[in-house]
């Protein structure tokens, strides 16, 4: 799935990834599905390194059963700051219907 584009246009700084190959195999019907999430995660780093060491930060995008088993599908990382992050994950959820 091509990323897609910020809110200022650029294309983001990678492409998503498909977490499971086995992808195929879900329950993909809406009998099932409950809900789609889109969310930012970042990065953990042990307390010992500076304050100022940048963190990664992940867009992920699960989809939530209505027996709230949780799966994940895609994740992208963002190298453009915790905003740029945010601003993906939305323009995900606008692209997905959520």
């Amino acid at each position: 799935m091509q990323g897609p584009q910020s809110s200022s246009g650029g294309l983001i700084d990678t492409k998503f990834k498909v977490v499971d190959d086995g992808i195929k195999d879900r329950r993909w019907g809406s009998v099932h599905l409950k809900h789609v999430a889109c969310y930012v995660v970042t990065e953990e780093v042990p307390e010992w390194m500076p304050a100022d060491i940048p963190r990664a930060h992940y867009v992920c995008v699960d989809i939530i059963y209505k027996d709230n088993i949780r799966e994940p599908i895609f994740v992208c990382k963002i190298n453009k700051g915790l905003e740029h992050a945010y601003a993906v994950a939305a323009r995900c959820a606008k692209e997905l219907g959520v």
